[in-house]
């Protein structure tokens, strides 16, 4: 009894009628302060009755339905139940007059399941109400992430909904334009945007953005479809990119004045060039003669050869120059492909002999045409066989040869028999001045002609790329349009 009796004590202290919510007990479901003050409400109308106060006739129905509604809201399921069966009992003993059996029994089970039902219902609305409350919060909690995500993005970030009205915004959009939260809030987007004319870009795309001071400042905007209650939106990220422009611009600079710088000295190496290799041919000549030494020509030579590679390797620094600057002019046309592979075959297969590696040409069984620069094409393809033979074992195979695709692609393939590329160095491949260890040998060169040769054929519209096993070989291949294959009619043999 003392437990009881302490219970009803801890609840003695009921809740404001105002404070009452169905789907959250003032007192915890199934404690002994619950089921104290249901049976403390049972108790009520049964104890005014059984001191004999007058006019309790219907006092049950008046008492005994509100209280277990009561009981079942204030202390839970579990005591409304306790409620109703004790007010049934009440009711059963004390409050049902003199009857015949079944009319008792007929009006003792109606008041039996009234006040059962209620309390069902009463269950079932407070675990719809909970549920609902949960999802609320649980609804609040995601606007609360979705907030906190905005805010602490840091780039600009504009929401805007169909008619392209901004929705929400973050610090940093405030921060950015200048604009207070409430001026952005159902403008225009075009207010912070004017090129976009209201409407918004459909991926990542350069803008020119206004702040609130009217200065214009490009901006990089990056566009994301959100689906929400209010319909579909669009979130906006706008990042400022004056600094990016700027380098942007520096580097632009930069590199024009290298290209100048090259192109100026490429022209000022050339006079000299061309007057030593002029000599070195003249003398050569007059030696027909007989008036030079076999050591002096041999010397000669060495002058000529080297003369010769230098002004071919000024040309390819002009020509990367003029590459990089845009200013390289081309002559795109037709070219037949077995014409061209024969006439670098016929180029490259004295050096080839020399060097005692095998050159072969696979050719193509039908008549193709590619569009390029005919003399630029050469000078590639030229480029790769020359590695190909420099770079290859004794005794080793170099071929050359031409594949065309339904797609209508060419792929020229240069495959040789050397040492192949280690992975490790294989990107290196293609920037100038990289030899790739080549440097220590006895291998001349200067490490651009690979670089050289992918700019030209990238500026005919091509590809140029490369596979490689070391110990193995290499395999570099170009692929071009195809101006015209006709496969009804054989390539040349």
């Amino acid at each position: 009894m003392a437990g009881w009796f302490g219970a009803v004590y801890k609840a003695k202290t009921m809740p404001k009628l105002s404070s009452i919510t169905i789907d959250q007990p003032r007192i915890r479901p199934g404690s002994k302060a619950a089921y104290a003050v249901a049976v403390g409400i049972v108790a009520i109308p049964t104890s005014l009755f059984l001191m004999g106060v007058p006019g309790l006739t219907f006092f049950p129905l008046l008492t005994f339905f509100p209280g277990t509604i009561l009981a079942a809201v204030i202390c839970g399921t579990e005591a409304g139940i306790l409620a109703a069966i004790l007010s049934a009992l009440m009711v059963w003993e004390f409050f049902l007059p003199p009857l015949p059996l079944v009319e008792a029994v007929r009006r003792f089970l109606f008041f039996t399941i009234g006040v059962t039902a209620l309390v069902g219902t009463i269950g079932g609305m407070r675990a719809a109400a909970a549920r609902l409350r949960r999802l609320n919060q649980t609804l609040r909690d995601s606007e609360a992430k979705f907030r906190a995500l905005l805010e602490s993005a840091p780039d600009a970030m504009v929401i805007v909904d169909q008619s392209g009205r901004i929705a929400l915004i973050n610090a940093q959009t405030e921060r950015l334009f200048g604009y207070g939260r409430a001026e952005l809030l159902g403008q225009p987007v075009e207010m912070l945007m004017p090129g976009s004319n209201g409407r918004l870009p459909e991926s990542a795309v350069e803008l020119v953005a206004v702040s609130k001071k009217g200065k214009a400042f490009p901006v990089e905007v990056s566009r994301n479809p959100l689906r929400t209650e209010a319909g579909p939106m669009v979130s906006n990220a706008i990042r400022d990119i004056t600094l990016r422009k700027q380098i942007e611009a520096e580097l632009a600079a930069a590199s024009r004045a290298k290209s100048d710088f090259l192109s100026g000295m490429s022209h000022e190496l050339r006079t000299p060039l061309n007057a030593v290799v002029g000599f070195a041919e003249l003398l050569l000549q007059v030696n027909s003669v007989g008036s030079l030494t076999p050591k002096q020509r041999e010397y000669i030579q060495l002058i000529l050869d080297g003369g010769n590679h230098l002004r071919m390797l000024v040309t390819q620094l002009l020509d990367l120059a003029s590459i990089e600057a845009g200013r390289l002019s081309l002559t795109m046309e037709a070219v037949n492909v077995h014409i061209a592979l024969d006439e670098v075959y016929n180029l490259m297969l004295p050096l080839a002999r020399n060097a005692g590696i095998t050159l072969e040409v696979l050719a193509l069984h039908n008549e193709v045409e590619i569009r390029a620069d005919s003399f630029r094409l050469r000078q590639v393809l030229i480029n790769l066989l020359s590695n190909a033979i420099k770079y290859n074992r004794a005794q080793g195979r170099v071929s050359l040869a031409a594949h065309a695709s339904a797609e209508g692609v060419v792929r020229l393939i240069v495959t040789d028999t050397g040492v192949g590329i280690a992975p490790e160095r294989q990107s290196e491949l293609f920037q100038p001045f990289h030899r790739l260890g080549a440097e220590l040998t006895s291998v001349d060169g200067a490490g651009i002609g690979l670089a050289y040769s992918r700019k030209l054929i990238e500026a005919m519209g091509g590809t140029l790329g490369f596979t490689s096993q070391q110990g193995k070989g290499s395999e570099f291949w170009l692929e071009l349009p195809a101006e015209h294959i006709d496969r009804n009619v054989s390539a040349p043999t």
